[in-house]
């Protein structure tokens, strides 16, 4: 965000006859650097509620694998070829860990920072 303005406050208009002038130091950015800023901020929004969407199935899908995975883990070690419990607890977790690493990967670029 402080480049970003930063970069905004550097390509300012300069002073013309009829032009908007500088308010206290921050001039008016260039008509285009202001539509791509503009542009970049919806695109930014639309990809959130993109997120949002699929990190909801992604969720759901996640928690179905893991009562299934959990359901499947009672009834074959009731009958001798279940997981050991080492083995049952790193693929529980190992799921968890990529689920919220994408997550986590996803949404610090489109949340993180504004």
């Amino acid at each position: 965000m402080v480049l970003e303005t930063r970069a905004w406050i550097s390509r300012t208009v300069t002073a013309k006859p009829g032009a908007a002038r500088p308010v206290d130091g921050i001039g008016v950015p260039e008509p285009a650097l202001a539509a791509q800023i503009l542009r970049e901020r919806v695109q930014d929004m639309g990809q959130r509620r993109v997120f949002a969407d699929r990190a909801f199935v992604v969720t759901m899908c996640w928690l179905v694998f893991l009562f299934a995975f959990a359901g499947a883990q009672v009834a074959l070690s009731a009958a001798g070829h279940g997981l050991d419990d080492a083995q049952f607890i790193a693929v529980v977790t190992s799921t968890t860990a990529i689920v919220f690493g994408v997550w986590m990967l996803v949404g610090r670029y489109l949340f993180g920072g504004r």
